[in-house]
């Protein structure tokens, strides 16, 4: 459906060329990004139904496409452009090459504590603090996740890793860490040590707050 000619005023590329893509709204910024809308709905029309209901669902790579699509009655098409571009904002967001602090990490991984099931994470750095890779270590269950250490450990000694740092989340939203997140580092720990790699942190993620093993001296 297109939007009737005396209304092009509401158009969101006249809108931009007459006050500024800055004073546009957030709808009308994703009409500009969705481009077109459907036989039954112009772009601003669907825009206006995907900004204020998406903000009440939480956004993960466990979110099926075909549930958002079904909740807000808007074809897979729409929700795959919009999934599109928050993953390019995540991306210019964590465009920093640099890890040199736990605030760094936290920020940079806020984003995973509305994931609904555990991801592990592991960031390899240089000696100069300068992210080498970051990759997803495991993914697992509500209440846990397997991870290889002997993996890991492979990879950062592939890479010429000085130091890691691991990164998970907890569904939960408590923050303190499990019998088997102790474990796990301990283990980590060890092999590091005997391959002269540092770890320098593993950091919990959750809803309600973080927990770092090195702040608690816990390593």
């Amino acid at each position: 459906m297109k939007i009737k000619k005396n209304n092009k005023q509401e158009l969101p590329r006249e809108k931009m060329n007459s006050v500024g893509i800055n004073n546009l709204s957030n709808s009308d910024l994703l009409a500009l990004v969705l481009g077109s809308g459907n036989r039954k709905q112009n772009v601003l029309e669907i825009s206006n139904i995907i900004f204020p209901e998406y903000s009440k669902y939480t956004y993960s790579d466990n979110f099926s496409i075909q549930e958002l699509s079904k909740k807000l009655n808007i074809s897979n098409g729409y929700i795959i452009k919009l999934f599109a571009i928050l993953e390019i904002a995540r991306r210019l967001y964590n465009k920093k090459e640099y890890i040199q602090s736990l605030s760094d990490v936290i920020d940079r991984y806020t984003y995973i504590s509305r994931y609904d099931k555990e991801y592990f994470f592991a960031i390899h750095l240089n000696t100069r603090s300068k992210i080498l890779l970051e990759e997803v270590v495991s993914i697992g269950t509500e209440t846990s996740a397997i991870v290889s250490v002997k993996e890991l450990i492979a990879k950062a000694i592939e890479l010429k890793t000085f130091a890691l740092i691991i990164i998970h989340n907890h569904p939960s939203g408590e923050s303190e860490p499990s019998h088997e997140d102790i474990k796990i580092t301990n283990e980590l720990l060890n092999a590091c040590s005997y391959f002269d790699i540092k770890l320098l942190d593993h950091v919990i993620i959750s809803q309600m707050n973080n927990f770092s093993f090195k702040d608690k001296q816990i390593i």
